[in-house]
């Protein structure tokens, strides 16, 4: 396999990976310019038996009782709203008003985000 992606976007291309492997998707997925590669590479992982959520050797061990977390945020709201959205055919309206499907993301983000 030719790896041609540049070293400052091998971050971007794990946490694609990532998400494909937990089956979540991105706001942007129909976008990324290494749409293709991340493709490739989960296939590889899959047909090689990899699974994401068994624990490898070289994980950390995290003990939730002494873990400390900042500005700690939850997304069941947000959950809540953009499945509100989806019910009341927000999508459908936006789109039948011409917009692409990236604006349509972004509106439905500025929406949930309020």
């Amino acid at each position: 396999m030719d790896f041609s992606v540049p070293k400052k976007d091998w971050d971007h291309v794990c946490r694609q990976v990532t998400a494909r492997l937990t089956k979540q998707s991105t706001i942007f997925d129909h976008d990324d310019p290494y749409k293709d590669v991340v493709e490739d590479i989960v296939k590889r992982l899959i047909a090689k038996d990899f699974d994401i959520t068994k624990p490898m050797d070289d994980r950390l061990t995290v003990v939730p009782s002494k873990t400390r977390f900042k500005d700690v945020r939850s997304v069941g709201g947000e959950r809540v709203a953009l499945q509100a959205l989806e019910h009341l055919g927000f999508d459908d309206f936006l789109k039948s008003k011409g917009m692409s499907l990236r604006y349509r993301k972004i509106a439905a983000m500025l929406v949930v985000g309020r």
